[in-house]
């Protein structure tokens, strides 16, 4: 039997994610612990679980993986670094799996954060590296520094504005 200390900002999908890697273990994290729900909140909780690998059949397969770092930028999300990196949004949880620093897949403080990730010969990752594409949908807010061409400046409302 295991335990893990629930972080602030970690929901009971999280700590299934990394006690099982699979968020869709929550109920059983839930019964083992006498949680009331998946809303309740749980920073500072030790809970305990019990994991055993499936059995799979035995298979020979060759994968080469690499093991890399990104630097995310200040209007990308979680999401978008997965969809860059591995071809799907869904990939966020292998991100959080291999970079424990990250609390959640909301985490807002991941601007500038350093993530290792394994490298996916998938059509679209290898697409958007070829093309030079980021993916960024994350909008800065009004008020923030942002850097351009090593200056740093402050955002505006003017940021926002289209000239017709």
């Amino acid at each position: 039997m295991s335990e893990i200390v629930v972080k602030n900002g970690q929901s009971i999908f999280d700590i299934a994610l990394i006690a099982y890697g699979d968020p869709s273990m929550v109920y059983t994290l839930i019964q083992g612990n006498g949680i009331d729900g998946i809303n309740e909140v749980l920073t500072g909780k030790t809970l305990t679980y019990t994991y055993s690998k499936p059995h799979q059949k035995e298979t020979v397969k060759i994968n080469i993986v690499t093991q890399k770092i990104v630097t995310i930028l200040s209007t990308q999300t979680l999401f978008d670094v997965a969809l860059q990196l591995y071809g799907s949004a869904e990939s966020v949880f292998e991100l959080l799996s291999l970079n424990p620093s990250i609390n959640n897949i909301t985490d807002d403080g991941i601007t500038g954060l350093n993530v290792n990730y394994e490298t996916q010969q998938t059509a679209l990752p290898v697409f958007f590296d070829k093309e030079k594409i980021v993916i960024a949908t994350k909008f800065p807010i009004i008020g923030e520094f942002r850097i351009t061409d090593g200056l740093e400046d402050r955002i505006t409302d003017d940021d926002y504005l289209r000239k017709v």
